[in-house]
C-alpha cells in the first residue's frame, strides 16, 4: 500500500490554487506560484515539494529561476521533462 502525498491531503488554506483564489497572487509564496505552473506532483512528492526543490537551488527565488539549465531541471528528483518544459 502506497502513502501518496497529495495536495488534497492539505488544508484548503495551504493549497496553491485555493490560496490564489482567496488571497490573489500577492498572497502566494514563490513555491506556490511555481506549483501552480507545474500543476501536478508525483507519487512521492506534492507539487509544492517539487517547486521547493527547484527553488532551493536558486536561493528560493523565482527571479533566479531563469539561470537553471534544462539539465538542472531534469536532475531534480520528482521533476519530469514535461514539467520542465512548462516551467
Amino acid at each position: 500500500m502506497h502513502n501518496n502525498k497529495t495536495i488534497k491531503n492539505l488544508p484548503a488554506s495551504e493549497r496553491p490554487y485555493e490560496k490564489f483564489l482567496s488571497l490573489g497572487a500577492s498572497g502566494l509564496s514563490d513555491a506556490d506560484l511555481l506549483a501552480i505552473i507545474i500543476k501536478t506532483g508525483t507519487r512521492d512528492k506534492t507539487v509544492i515539494d517539487i517547486a521547493q526543490d527547484i527553488l532551493s537551488g536558486r536561493h528560493g527565488n523565482l527571479l533566479n529561476l531563469y539561470e537553471m539549465s534544462y539539465e538542472e531541471l531534469l536532475s531534480i528528483p520528482g521533476d519530469r521533462a514535461d514539467k520542465s518544459y512548462t516551467a
